[in-house]
């Protein structure tokens, strides 16, 4: 699989941005980075990462694991909940870490009927609120049983079932998964010239509503602690059920995304120039 080019943005007449070829810093042994959001998500990588010879250090603050897969060195590291948090994530790594290649990973919400928990989703688009769109530089994932389309980056959790409906349906006509953290990925990505893709598992259907406000939960950072989530639902027990099945689909997501991870990585990654 040959990788496209790089993209660097720039404005037309409407301000999207548009790509432009530049060149890819190349290293003798690829590195990869995954970002994924919350700790719980970097489990299934764990069982699935070879041990690296020569890794450099893991940049400091962040929940990480580091290793290797099909002799490519491998991070994947947790960067927080949100596109600032998740920009903040990619701009250190970038410094520190130096990779080629730059994956947004983890859970999403479905937007659409049919996509069922664990079914796998890999941008080719990116939207955003602001209007920005941003089209991967990196390998898309085309492995059996993914789904190849648009992505909605929110800036807040869609809570209710009708609230995912209408931006599957009005806001973003088409776009398969809603997630929080890929366009400040992507921003990051683009201003420092390194590729990057996302692959998202769905966590929750279209038809399910969450079962606490989390947006209320939110840190000023935009993050959203543990201990929040908890004490809400100690305060609110009919929510925990909810909770419970929200979480079990979210694993379900992210071993889905690293097990095609295990294998999408290595050959993609062999084929950057």
């Amino acid at each position: 699989m040959r990788a496209p080019p790089l993209q660097r943005p720039e404005a037309d007449s409407e301000g999207d941005r548009l790509p432009v070829r530049v060149p890819l810093r190349r290293t003798a042994m690829p590195r990869v980075c995954v970002i994924v959001a919350v700790r719980a998500e970097l489990a299934p990588f764990a069982r699935i990462l070879e041990p690296g010879r020569g890794l450099p250090p893991i940049p400091r603050h962040y929940p990480a694991l580091a290793g290797s897969l099909g002799g490519i060195q491998i991070l994947v590291l947790a960067g927080g909940v949100g596109s600032t948090r998740s920009a903040e994530a990619a701009g250190e790594v970038i410094h520190e870490w130096r990779p080629d290649w730059l994956i947004a990973g983890g859970a999403g919400g479905g937007l659409q009927p049919g996509l069922e928990i664990g079914v796998l989703v890999a941008a080719d688009t990116v939207h955003h609120p602001s209007g920005e769109r941003f089209e991967p530089s990196g390998p898309v994932c085309d492995a059996i049983g993914v789904r190849v389309g648009a992505m909605y980056c929110s800036d807040r959790v869609m809570i209710t079932a009708d609230e995912k409906r209408r931006a599957g349906r009005e806001h973003n006509p088409g776009a398969l998964v809603v997630e929080m953290e890929t366009a400040g990925i992507a921003r990051e990505c683009i201003r420092r010239q390194v590729r990057w893709s996302a692959l998202r598992g769905i966590s929750d259907r279209v038809e399910d509503s969450l079962p606490l406000d989390f947006n209320r939960l939110r840190d000023p950072d935009g993050d959203l602690p543990t201990g929040r989530v908890a004490l809400s639902a100690m305060a609110q027990p009919s929510s925990i059920p909810g909770l419970i099945r929200l979480g079990q689909g979210a694993g379900v997501a992210a071993r889905a995304v690293a097990s095609a991870m295990r294998h999408w990585i290595p050959t993609a990654g062999a084929a950057l120039e």
